[in-house]
């Protein structure tokens, strides 16, 4: 049998609707490129804040029963960006996460956010756009430069030194080096044609992959170094050889989570992967 996508939908709002706290209110706006989100996980309405545009949908604040253990929720920041192709795969985690109670969203394709002053208002931040990208010369050679300025890499390094939670996603560690393979824990420079594959738990017992079975996916096996310091929660076989999956490290007094997972959006469909996400998102906050 081939491969059979999943589709997995964590709330009853489509992709293109606001709700307000009004039970069956639906304005249908194009969601803004920059907005806040926050769940009830009883009621399972999707509440946003716009932060463009000239409508604002305030949030409905409910109870500190949704809330984390800490007595409040974890600010996350899923930085998007079209590089690696990671934004639409950026709104598919922020929708899974944004389902999730006690996390707090904050999607965003301005890297700005690295420098400025709101930066340390979040908890967390999920990373996929990466550290270099790739274009191709004339003369058919392949450049790769920077695509955070030194400025920006300093301090998503001095935001998770200082105590702060990071979470990488595949292309973070693709043709890295320097201080940036040492924030990751790793890096890859090659992998063989994307493939189905089964991703093996290696640590069920890691509150990442707490209650995660081994489960399938199409993407890409990344042939990576790492330090073999980092703590392996996830393989995959490729020519009879275990490579990592998923992984995590510490960083100065704070949390890395990174995983080598995430060539499209339709990884991040799958309910394995919003779990290990959600998991590893509080893993890196500290609340989990």
């Amino acid at each position: 049998m081939g491969f059979q996508p999943h589709y997995y939908k964590s709330f009853p709002l489509n992709s293109d609707t606001l709700a307000t706290p009004d039970a069956g209110h639906q304005v249908d706006t194009p969601r803004p490129l920059v907005y806040d989100s926050v769940v009830c996980a009883p009621c399972r309405f999707q509440l946003y804040t716009q932060t463009h545009g000239h409508t604002t949908v305030q949030p409905y604040h409910h109870t500190d029963e949704h809330m984390d253990e800490r007595g409040s929720a974890l600010n996350v920041l899923v930085l998007s960006g079209d590089n690696h192709g990671f934004a639409s795969s950026a709104q598919v985690i922020h929708a899974a996460l944004a389902a999730q109670p006690g996390l707090s969203l904050t999607l965003s394709d301005d890297k700005g956010l690295l420098t400025s002053s709101s930066l340390n208002t979040f908890d967390v931040i999920v990373f996929g756009t990466g550290f270099t990208r790739s274009s191709r010369l004339p003369d058919g050679s392949v450049k790769r430069e920077p695509d955070l300025t030194p400025a920006q890499e300093a301090a998503l390094r001095t935001f998770v030194a200082g105590g702060k939670g990071l979470v990488g996603i595949h292309g973070a560690a693709w043709w890295i080096n320097g201080q940036a393979m040492d924030l990751i824990g790793g890096a890859a420079n090659w992998h063989p044609p994307g493939l189905t594959f089964t991703v093996h738990v290696e640590r069920p017992d890691h509150p990442i992959t707490h209650g995660i079975a081994d489960f399938e996916v199409e993407d890409e096996i990344y042939i990576s170094a790492y330090d073999p310091a980092v703590e392996i929660l996830a393989s995959a076989e490729w020519h009879g050889r275990a490579h990592p999956m998923a992984w995590t490290k510490a960083y100065g007094q704070g949390r890395v989570f990174y995983t080598t997972l995430g060539h499209t959006k339709n990884t991040f469909e799958r309910p394995a992967m919003q779990q290990l996400m959600a998991q590893g998102v509080r893993w890196a906050g500290g609340a989990g």
